[in-house]
């Protein structure tokens, strides 16, 4: 199915394009294709989204599809105005060619009637069974839902034909559209009549779209109403709604401005290059980030020797006065999967050890998605007792696993895209990284207010040994070098920037929420972003550099935890009895099979995929290379394990529940992952 579909898919357009030609001759029938080339688009995707979910693009997409009965209905609903959106864009575009633009007259297919609703839905039907199929709710109320969307849809396109045909019948319409007469018909043939009325189609959809940004805008303050205090809980859209919203904005506005365009022969795509360049000279639209300073009027950060002092007492202390073990984790990058995986293999071995595992736990060394199941786990630690209680463990994991995908695709389909069209009028402060950032916030039950709490405040309870160090991994766009978001100080590898320390960011501050975000900067769904202070007057300096995410330099944090180690590891040695490197990988060890017979594809991106391939190779090879040089040079006392899911998961931040499921199988019942326990095991007092 997942290579057989998308096939079916290029022989059903390549029949209608022969049918297409046929019928109307190829030059003439090549004209209308190019004229309504942006709706011919907008249908294709619309079409072929469920399809491309399903089979290649399962673990990019393939999540969007699951929608509860709510979901259904709301997709239902924007899948059909999706469909008559596209059609009516060319509907008009083709009955307004040949006064636009000078080419013979050809009738119209009958789809393509701005009446006809029938054969324009056919666009949205195999998206809409495929939701309704995949539903978690169940059948019958998706089934529901999916009926509720219809009936919402046939309301809304039997209120528009509801109206008189001509505008100016209303009293005060009739005044606007005079204006509006007026105005399109100095952009020359195509727009008004021989009565110099503006066109009853025009007007149609003129109409249309105004309705449509007046939903656009109820669907931006709901979502950011709920973003900001979780109220009202249906405020935000499946993930797959805001991307039907984006195909109808952007299928309304380009062709709009192709109609306009081609009949100066003037390539669409010059104008899109145009108006984002002038935007981009005339506006900053620079994705940010705010720092600020700490209650102190500076970012001391905890030295890693004091840090690991203060907390080799406290387990001393509880340990009866033997020498504890140190445990060091290294948690990779990977979407959600690697968040829940994080926040599953720590809780899994706080319940197989006790608290005791918590507090051996020296630093974390954290990645992109392992960043965000880290966030948890050390958010969720009692200063009181250095371990997050174990009633806690499951709101751990629950969080880690809860879907952020929605506030994404909110913050792409909304502030995202008015910036684009009128970034005077967007806030800088609200983009799909903000989203993401109070999705993450809010997904830990019971916990105090995550944004409150910054990296100053963890790093005075890592001073006092009740909570670990953490840092989250990043990378500076413009150098490539490491950006350590840390709660501790140690002396970094040169080049790396310690967040607080060093140069541009010395005395800044940040919530832990947001420097988790800065570490999973996942590429396009979050932002790279760069720092602003939002004090005005503050003495803080930091705009500057963009932030990436940590996976582009090292996507499984070694090497940040190697160089604490080192640090560390001569001073104390003596005085502890075990040290345990946890490697957490997100992922499987990838050997695929080899791929015969793909020729010239394989030769064209041949290049590119060896690139992405050979960039975790090299970072494991050199990872296993630094960790067993530490070993061979402290025999006996460092030991690492590792543990890893046995399938790859969906790139992306929703995990469905039959997915984090298996993670949790994976972890009771993997052998690979049971033996590593068996042996951390026998490794530690």
């Amino acid at each position: 199915m997942r290579k057989v579909a998308p096939w079916l898919l290029v022989l059903l357009v390549a029949a209608l394009l022969v049918l297409g030609a046929m019928h109307y001759g190829p030059r003439a029938f090549a004209q209308r294709l190019f004229f309504i080339r942006v709706p011919l688009l907008s249908a294709i995707i619309l079409f072929s989204l469920p399809i491309i979910a399903l089979s290649w693009g399962r673990n990019l997409i393939g999540n969007l599809l699951p929608v509860g009965a709510g979901g259904a209905f709301a997709i239902t609903l924007l899948a059909l105005l999706t469909a008559w959106v596209d059609a009516t864009a060319a509907s008009v575009i083709w009955s307004s060619a040949h006064a636009r633009f000078s080419v013979p007259r050809v009738d119209p297919p009958a789809f393509l009637n701005l009446n006809n609703v029938k054969w324009s839905s056919a666009l949205a039907v195999v998206l809409i069974l495929v939701v309704w199929w995949k539903s978690p709710a169940g059948r019958a109320w998706a089934g529901a839902g999916v009926l509720g969307g219809i009936g919402a849809a046939a309301a809304v396109y039997g209120l528009a034909n509801s109206l008189p045909g001509d505008p100016t019948e209303y009293w005060l319409l009739g005044t606007v559209f005079q204006v509006l007469s007026s105005l399109f018909a100095g952009l020359g043939p195509g727009y008004v009549g021989v009565d110099g009325k503006l066109r009853s189609d025009h007007a149609f959809a003129l109409a249309g779209f105004v309705v449509l940004l007046l939903l656009y805008a109820l669907w931006y303050l709901l979502g950011s109403r709920t973003l900001r205090s979780g109220k009202p809980k249906w405020g935000l859209l499946p993930s797959l709604a805001y991307v039907l919203i984006l195909l109808l904005l952007l299928t309304a506005i380009l062709s709009a401005f192709s109609f306009f365009l081609d009949r100066f022969r003037l390539p669409l795509i010059l104008f899109v290059v145009l108006w984002t360049a002038l935007v981009y000279f005339t506006a900053d639209t620079d994705h940010i980030f705010f720092v600020s300073s700490p209650p102190q009027g500076g970012m001391a950060l905890v030295a890693a020797g004091e840090a690991v002092r203060a907390s080799l007492a406290e387990a001393r202390g509880l340990a009866g006065g033997g020498k504890p073990a140190m445990i060091v984790v290294c948690a990779s990058g990977g979407g959600i999967q690697a968040a829940a995986w994080t926040a599953r293999v720590l809780t899994g071995l706080q319940e197989e050890f006790g608290e005791s595992f918590a507090r051996s736990i020296r630093l974390i060394s954290s990645v992109s998605g392992g960043s965000v199941g880290s966030l948890y786990y050390v958010a969720s630690c009692d200063p009181a007792r250095g371990a997050p209680p174990q009633d806690r463990l499951d709101a751990v994991l629950a969080a880690a696993a809860t879907s952020s995908l929605e506030a994404t695709a909110w913050g792409i389909a909304c502030p995202d895209l008015l910036r684009i069209f009128l970034p005077r009028a967007a806030s800088q402060a609200h983009d799909r990284g903000w989203a993401i950032e109070q999705a993450w916030a809010r997904a830990l039950a019971g916990a105090d207010d995550l944004m409150a709490r910054r990296l100053s405040d963890w790093s005075r309870d890592v001073a006092r040994g009740r909570r670990p160090g953490a840092v989250f991994n990043a990378t500076i766009a413009e150098s490539g070098n490491r950006l350590l978001l840390s709660t501790v100080d140690f002396p970094a590898t040169p080049g790396a920037i310690i967040f607080g320390k060093d140069q541009a960011y010395a005395g800044a501050d940040l919530s832990v929420v947001t420097a988790a975000r800065l570490s999973a900067t996942f590429p396009y769904v979050s932002p790279i972003a760069r720092a602003a202070d939002r004090a005005e007057g503050s003495p803080l300096d930091v705009e500057g550099w963009h932030v990436a995410d940590g996976g582009y330099y090292d996507n499984f944090g070694v090497m940040t935890a190697i160089e604490w180690l080192r640090a560390v590891i001569d001073r104390y040695s003596s005085e502890v009895s075990r040290i345990a490197i946890v490697q957490i990988r997100a992922f499987p060890e990838d050997r695929p099979a080899p791929e015969l017979h793909s020729g010239w594809v394989f030769a064209a991106a041949g290049p590119v995929k060896t690139i992405m391939k050979v960039r975790t190779s090299t970072q494991i090879a050199r990872n296993d290379l630094e960790i067993q040089m530490l070993q061979d040079q402290y025999r006996g006392l460092i030991e690492t394990v590792v543990f890893r899911p046995r399938d790859a998961g969906p790139l992306s931040w929703h995990l469905s529940e039959q997915e984090l499921e298996r993670l949790k199988r994976d972890w009771r019942e993997d052998r690979w992952n049971r033996d590593e326990v068996a042996k951390l095991r026998a490794w530690l007092p």
